[in-house]
């Protein structure tokens, strides 16, 4: 069964939405986060990419609209690899319940699915 509601108790009056219908990168999400939230209306809240907390709660309770595969969530994993540039990393497998922290780099494709905070 699942479940209209928001991902968990704290925040009861944050809104699921914008559902990117396909993989896109890191900098491809910012860019669109920043593109809807320019002009937003007064009181309006702006969209941002869920925590990984939010995605998995999302999953745990089989919140509508999403795709089994991996989202970006909005913390940065910083994951150092011998002498290597550091790179951002964190996804959450949606549909299988975990989070996974790897050297994916801000170039790799994942989905997207943005929230924005309740009053």
């Amino acid at each position: 069964m699942e479940n209209e509601g928001t991902p968990n108790q704290e925040s009861l009056k944050s809104e699921w939405g914008i559902d990117i219908d396909t993989r896109i990168n890191w900098d491809d999400a910012i860019r669109i986060i920043e593109e809807l939230n320019t002009n937003l209306p007064e009181g309006e809240k702006p969209w941002r990419l869920p925590t990984s907390e939010e995605l998995l709660e999302a999953d745990r309770l089989k919140t509508k609209g999403f795709k089994e595969g991996a989202y970006w969530a909005s913390e940065e994993s910083v994951i150092l690899d011998q002498g290597k540039p550091p790179v951002m990393a964190n996804i959450v497998l949606m549909g299988i319940g975990y989070k996974r922290a790897q050297n994916i780099g801000k170039g790799m494709t994942y989905f997207v699915r943005l929230i924005r905070d309740g009053e």
